[in-house]
């Protein structure tokens, strides 16, 4: 599958972050939610990448987004890491989404992915199915450039005052 738009996502997303973690104090206001972004972000390549996996296998895709909106877990996971390594797992997790759907054979990109978005009560928002190439464009287009949008707000805020 082509992954040239999700790339710059990851990148612009990645250095918005970086640049956020080098300016903004760790005791500001926006440090908790910027924290469980990150772990949200990288929990979300996960799943996806799970289900790309079961696609390549021949088994229904589902990427249910349930365990990246599970706030007591995402504290879990804060807690028990630094910043530093909460940035690199991010990192980490969207190069090997990037390789992995840079690899999926042509003939999959059709292929149907069930997805359920709950929000962070956990209560299911959507239920819909859409051939791969539309779930990462629309992670590339939509999703990643959205939580970019919000850490360079917080950036923005902080130097503010």
């Amino acid at each position: 599958m082509n992954a040239n738009a999700l790339t710059p996502a990851y990148r612009d997303l990645l250095e918005t972050v970086q640049r956020y973690d080098a300016t903004v104090p760790a005791a500001h206001a926006t440090r908790p939610e910027a924290d469980w972004r990150l772990v949200h972000i990288a929990l979300s390549d996960a799943l996806i990448e799970q289900a790309l996996e079961a696609t390549e296998n021949g088994q229904p895709a589902l990427v249910d987004n349930r365990p990246a909106q599970d706030t007591a877990a995402i504290a879990a996971v804060v807690k028990a890491s630094t910043a530093a390594q909460r940035i690199e797992q991010l990192r980490r997790r969207g190069h090997a989404l990037v390789a992995r759907v840079a690899g999926l054979d042509s003939a999959l990109w059709a292929h149907p992915v069930r997805l359920l978005v709950h929000d962070r009560d956990l209560k299911l928002v959507a239920d819909q199915q859409m051939p791969w190439h539309a779930l990462i464009a629309l992670r590339a287009s939509t999703h990643l450039p959205a939580h970019t949008r919000q850490f360079q707000a917080w950036i923005d805020a902080a130097c503010r005052g």
